[in-house]
Protein backbone atom coordinates (compact mmCIF):
# COMPACT_ATOMS: atom_id res chain seq x y z
CA UNK A 1 0.00 0.00 0.00
CA UNK A 2 1.51 3.19 -1.04
CA UNK A 3 1.35 6.06 1.50
CA UNK A 4 0.99 9.72 0.15
CA UNK A 5 4.20 12.33 1.25
CA UNK A 6 4.00 15.88 1.30
CA UNK A 7 6.93 18.39 -0.11
CA UNK A 8 6.85 21.84 0.18
CA UNK A 9 6.42 24.28 -2.60
CA UNK A 10 7.20 28.35 -2.79
CA UNK A 11 3.80 29.30 -1.29
CA UNK A 12 5.12 27.28 1.41
CA UNK A 13 1.49 25.18 0.77
CA UNK A 14 2.06 21.37 1.73
CA UNK A 15 1.44 19.18 -1.46
CA UNK A 16 1.79 15.91 -1.98
CA UNK A 17 3.37 14.54 -5.70
CA UNK A 18 0.48 13.50 -8.06
CA UNK A 19 0.20 10.31 -7.45
CA UNK A 20 -1.60 7.90 -10.00
CA UNK A 21 -4.20 6.18 -7.76
CA UNK A 22 -4.41 2.49 -10.01
CA UNK A 23 -1.65 1.26 -8.36
CA UNK A 24 -3.21 1.85 -5.00
CA UNK A 25 -4.81 1.54 -2.62
CA UNK A 26 -3.29 4.34 -0.72
CA UNK A 27 -2.99 5.95 2.43
CA UNK A 28 -2.69 9.65 3.59
CA UNK A 29 -2.72 10.83 7.41
CA UNK A 30 -6.35 12.72 8.29
CA UNK A 31 -5.59 16.48 9.03
CA UNK A 32 -7.73 19.44 9.30
CA UNK A 33 -8.07 22.14 6.63
CA UNK A 34 -6.70 19.31 4.12
CA UNK A 35 -8.35 18.87 0.84
CA UNK A 36 -7.98 16.00 -1.76
CA UNK A 37 -7.78 17.12 -5.54
CA UNK A 38 -8.90 13.86 -7.69
CA UNK A 39 -8.54 14.11 -11.75
CA UNK A 40 -9.19 11.91 -14.08
CA UNK A 41 -8.89 11.36 -17.72
CA UNK A 42 -11.13 7.91 -17.66
CA UNK A 43 -13.66 7.40 -20.49
CA UNK A 44 -15.97 6.42 -17.80
CA UNK A 45 -16.50 7.58 -14.27
CA UNK A 46 -14.89 6.01 -11.04
CA UNK A 47 -15.34 5.65 -7.54
CA UNK A 48 -12.93 6.49 -5.15
CA UNK A 49 -13.75 4.96 -1.35
CA UNK A 50 -12.09 6.87 1.13
CA UNK A 51 -12.11 4.92 4.74
CA UNK A 52 -10.50 5.88 8.29
CA UNK A 53 -8.83 2.95 9.98
CA UNK A 54 -11.18 1.76 12.80
CA UNK A 55 -13.91 3.44 11.75
CA UNK A 56 -17.19 1.85 12.56
CA UNK A 57 -19.69 4.05 14.05
CA UNK A 58 -20.62 7.48 14.44
CA UNK A 59 -23.05 9.22 17.22
CA UNK A 60 -25.99 11.19 15.55
CA UNK A 61 -28.75 13.19 17.82
CA UNK A 62 -32.34 11.62 17.28
CA UNK A 63 -30.69 8.45 15.54
CA UNK A 64 -28.18 6.96 17.84
CA UNK A 65 -24.96 5.27 15.95
CA UNK A 66 -24.90 5.49 12.38
CA UNK A 67 -22.48 2.94 10.49
CA UNK A 68 -19.74 4.18 8.74
CA UNK A 69 -17.53 1.52 8.15
CA UNK A 70 -18.01 1.09 4.42
CA UNK A 71 -16.63 4.65 4.03
CA UNK A 72 -17.47 7.22 1.68
CA UNK A 73 -17.48 6.85 -2.00
CA UNK A 74 -16.28 9.99 -4.26
CA UNK A 75 -17.45 9.87 -7.98
CA UNK A 76 -15.46 11.72 -10.46
CA UNK A 77 -16.86 11.85 -13.92
CA UNK A 78 -14.92 11.05 -17.16
CA UNK A 79 -12.81 14.06 -17.60
CA UNK A 80 -13.81 15.49 -14.27
CA UNK A 81 -11.96 17.27 -11.34
CA UNK A 82 -12.97 16.54 -8.09
CA UNK A 83 -12.18 18.40 -4.83
CA UNK A 84 -13.07 17.53 -1.12
CA UNK A 85 -12.16 19.12 1.63
CA UNK A 86 -11.74 16.26 4.43
CA UNK A 87 -13.47 18.50 6.77
CA UNK A 88 -16.41 17.50 5.19
CA UNK A 89 -16.51 13.99 5.41
CA UNK A 90 -14.23 13.88 8.78
CA UNK A 91 -17.09 11.16 10.31
CA UNK A 92 -15.84 8.32 7.67
CA UNK A 93 -12.03 9.18 8.15
CA UNK A 94 -11.98 8.96 12.41
CA UNK A 95 -10.00 11.30 14.85
CA UNK A 96 -7.44 13.85 13.31
CA UNK A 97 -4.27 12.17 12.40
CA UNK A 98 -6.03 8.93 11.96
CA UNK A 99 -4.93 6.85 8.93
CA UNK A 100 -7.36 7.25 5.58
CA UNK A 101 -7.11 4.56 2.74
CA UNK A 102 -8.06 5.28 -0.41
CA UNK A 103 -9.34 2.81 -2.99
CA UNK A 104 -10.37 3.50 -6.74
CA UNK A 105 -13.13 1.08 -8.62
CA UNK A 106 -13.99 1.56 -12.68
CA UNK A 107 -10.63 2.44 -13.30
CA UNK A 108 -9.25 1.05 -16.94
CA UNK A 109 -5.62 1.79 -16.40
CA UNK A 110 -5.82 5.13 -18.15
CA UNK A 111 -4.25 8.16 -15.90
CA UNK A 112 -6.27 8.89 -12.41
CA UNK A 113 -4.51 11.31 -10.19
CA UNK A 114 -4.92 13.19 -6.90
CA UNK A 115 -3.10 16.01 -5.61
CA UNK A 116 -3.53 16.72 -1.35
CA UNK A 117 -2.81 19.57 0.12
CA UNK A 118 -3.08 21.28 3.31
CA UNK A 119 -4.31 24.42 3.29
Amino acid sequence: MAVLTKQAFANQTNVATKTDLNTGPHTLLWEPNTSLVFESTEAGSLTINAVGDNVTTVPCNGYGDVTVSAGFDIEVGAGETVVVPLNTINAFLGAVKNNVTLTVTGSTGASLAFVYWRT
